[in-house]
Formats: C-alpha cells, sequence, structure tokens
C-alpha cells in the first residue's frame, strides 16, 4: 500500500514503551523501565528475558514490576489491535 509505513521491530517496541513512558505518570527507576522494555523485547522479538539483578534486592523487585508492567502493557496493545481487526486471534506465542 502506498503511504503505508511498516514498523520494524525496535520500532514497535520505541512505540509501545514510550506511549507508556513519554506521558506524565508517577517517576519509575531505570531497573523498572529496563523490566518493562524486557517484556517488550521478549513479546515482539522473542528474545528471552534475563534478570541481571542479584534476586531479593530492591532492584531486582524493581525490574519483575516493570516486567508485569510490560505484559499489560502489551495484552492492551494485542487487545486494541485485535479490537481494530488486525489480529484474528489473541492465542498464540504472543498474547
Amino acid at each position: 500500500m502506498a503511504g503505508t509505513h511498516i514498523l520494524t521491530a525496535d520500532d514497535r517496541i520505541q512505540q509501545l514503551f514510550s506511549a507508556a513512558f513519554d506521558t506524565p505518570r508517577d517517576a519509575r527507576s531505570s531497573e523498572y523501565k529496563e523490566g518493562v522494555r524486557a517484556v517488550l523485547t521478549y513479546r515482539v522479538k522473542g528474545e528471552r528475558m534475563r534478570c541481571p539483578y542479584q534476586p531479593g534486592t530492591a532492584q531486582a523487585d524493581a525490574y519483575y514490576a516493570g516486567v508485569n508492567e510490560g505484559h499489560h502493557i502489551w495484552r492492551a496493545h494485542r487487545e486494541a489491535e485485535a479490537s481494530r481487526g488486525k489480529y484474528r486471534s489473541l492465542e498464540g506465542n504472543g498474547a
């Protein structure tokens, strides 16, 4: 289609991340944001997530809280796309 821009995987990740954090909201730590980005990268590109922080630390807790939000962001994105008819089903690898 003329004039249609296809997003790369990295563009999609950045778009979803920016939509969450480039608006007024409560501040989040870099570890939290890293967890969000890790989930979005996993969901979009299939890259495995690995927490870089020692279990039981505040940094690991923040990272996993970000992971939780990242899953929420992805599910909301998929639901919005499904409601526009972009996906036939929410089942499968990215649901």
